[in-house]
């Protein structure tokens, strides 16, 4: 899905994504979850993700634009 919290807030998609469309909608619905629940987000690539989970980061996405 994303490799680190910046990449997922900036929609960034993998390199690696074998169905381009379904990885675009995996983003999708994990900002949308995001939006409607708290949550720290620990991508296993991503290096402050150990400093979020210490300290209860939850991640804040944007609200998007109509």
């Amino acid at each position: 899905m994303a490799f680190s919290e910046a990449q997922l807030l900036g929609q960034g998609l993998q390199g690696i994504a074998e169905n381009l469309n379904r990885a675009r909608d995996s983003l999708t619905r994990t900002l949308r979850l995001l939006r409607e629940s708290p949550t720290v987000f620990l991508p296993s690539h991503d290096p402050d993700a150990l400093a979020r989970l210490a300290s209860g980061a939850v991640v804040a996405p944007a609200t998007p634009r109509p």
